[in-house]
């Protein structure tokens, strides 16, 4: 039987469920030398394992990848070792990481990838942990689905991270965009203060966001069963009213939600912050 979901645009099929009782691993590093420019994206796109980046000041970037094969018999084992390896692809300014499998189909939609697709599930299960040097003042779009975490360290770039089940660190950051993970605490510390937009999402685990004093932003923030706690003195933001509608057969449904939050100094960049059953923290460095 095979499940289907949509994760980060990627749409994943799985299926299988294997006790494995032997394993194997092995170490792919390598070095590629990149053009660091306004606008340059290391993309990391993992599925199983932990995803961890470090700044470097270098015009390249390190890959230490770590590839856990497991099996039921050695046939299968070695076929995994054979099978499986790194994936690189450098798109002009972006350049892509991932997992090298036969059983791993890419869609494409003019000429951009819009998502993987897992067909043909194999007779052995795996895991890849990614550990990459990345030029410090590089963009990243970092991500992983199971059984890993997203940690991030020293990226002077916007940062994009996503996860599923395993949570995100993101330390010494300037800029976030998203931070997002289902079931896992998300926690960012600031370098310095942001000042774009950021979003910061977990549906089962905390959200903890520590920055700078003298912080200017607007924070909106949603929990069913939990509630934000902040180190900054901050003043209630009147309602903003939000109006959508949407077509159906049945006419044009409108919906009218009421945004509220809080401004912290001078107010900002909107900073919006949800979970489902979790606190939030905004903490002072």
């Amino acid at each position: 039987m095979k499940t289907l979901f949509t994760i980060f645009g990627l749409a994943i099929v799985a299926s299988g469920v294997y006790s494995q009782s032997i394993r194997d691993e092995k170490r792919i590093n390598k070095t590629i030398p990149v053009t660091v420019s306004d606008g340059f994206t290391v993309k990391i796109s993992n599925i199983d394992g932990d995803v961890e980046v470090y700044a470097t000041d270098k015009n390249e970037v390190l890959v230490d990848l770590k590839i856990t094969v497991k099996a039921d018999n050695q046939s299968d084992l070695d076929k995994g070792m054979r099978e499986l390896s790194l994936k690189e692809r450098l798109d002009g300014k972006m350049l892509k990481l991932g997992m090298e499998a036969p059983f791993i189909v890419e869609r494409w939609r003019d000429g951009e990838l819009v998502g993987m697709q897992i067909e043909d599930c194999p007779d052995y299960g795996y895991r890849y942990d990614f550990k990459v040097g990345v030029p410090r003042s590089a963009s990243l779009k970092a991500s992983t689905v199971n059984d890993g975490d997203v940690l991030i360290g020293g990226i002077e770039g916007v940062i994009r991270a996503n996860n599923v089940n395993g949570s995100i660190e993101i330390e010494e950051a300037m800029e976030v965009k998203v931070a997002s993970t289902v079931n896992g605490d998300v926690t960012v510390t600031y370098s310095q203060n942001p000042t774009r937009n950021g979003y910061f999402h977990s549906i089962n685990g905390d959200i903890i966001l520590k920055m700078q004093p003298n912080l200017n932003a607007s924070v909106y923030s949603k929990s069913m069963n939990g509630e934000l706690f902040s180190s900054y003195n901050f003043e209630y933001l009147k309602p903003v009213v939000v109006k959508s509608e949407k077509s159906s057969r049945r006419g044009t449904v409108y919906k009218i939600n009421e945004k509220t939050g809080i401004r912290i100094g001078s107010g900002g960049p909107e900073i919006k912050i949800e979970t489902l059953n979790g606190n939030m923290y905004l903490k002072m460095k």
